[in-house]
């Protein structure tokens, strides 16, 4: 999945016909996909995902309600989802199994101060039972620990899924994050 994220940015930043700046990408995703986009973010250039001479770092990445410490949200789901381990699915094995694939598929495992150049913003609500929620505060905090340029927005009273909302109706939680959103691309973009 990660070799999939960093070809589709590698063509966004040599495909001349898109006009793209390859000095201004972002990488955005929720859930699954804010999971997959910060790993790019963050591993994608480092082993195991990494093809020699072939860079595809961006400058920023978004992560909203994502996975990024996957044997926590292995536990989580052993309490809310015992029959829908979303992560062992993922990665094939539990992690008494193979503890290695899950340091390895974990974004948090690559919030390293050699590895900071990208800034970061995540987002959740206050009231997601699919992803532990914590894991989004201790990936912020690694990441500050490790002197990224790392913010959140948590939005009260919302749960998980409601990226997908209109931006333009009020009582939406896209209304609510997209000035957050545009400010923090704004400043790093």
């Amino acid at each position: 999945a990660v070799h999939d994220v960093r070809a589709a940015v590698r063509f966004v930043k040599t495909e001349a016909s898109l006009k793209a700046n390859p000095n201004r990408v972002a990488l955005i995703g929720d859930s699954a996909g804010g999971h997959l986009a910060l790993l790019a973010a963050l591993a994608g250039d480092l082993p195991p995902f990494a093809d020699p001479g072939v860079a595809t770092k961006v400058q920023a990445a978004i992560g909203v309600y994502g996975i990024y410490d996957l044997v926590r949200q292995w536990n989580h789901d052993q309490v809310y989802r015992p029959r829908d381990t979303i992560t062992q699915q993922f990665l094939g094995a539990a992690p008494m199994d193979d503890r290695r694939v899950y340091f390895d598929a974990s974004p948090i495992s690559y919030a390293t101060t050699a590895n900071n150049a990208t800034a970061v913003l995540l987002a959740y609500g206050d009231e997601d039972d699919i992803v532990d929620r914590g894991q989004s505060d201790d990936f912020l905090t690694a990441l500050k620990q490790a002197r990224f340029y790392a913010r959140n927005a948590v939005l009260p009273g919302w749960g998980h899924y409601w990226m997908a909302t209109s931006p333009e109706d009020p009582t939406t939680g896209s209304y609510q994050f997209a000035p957050k959103l545009l400010r923090f691309l704004g400043e790093k973009l």
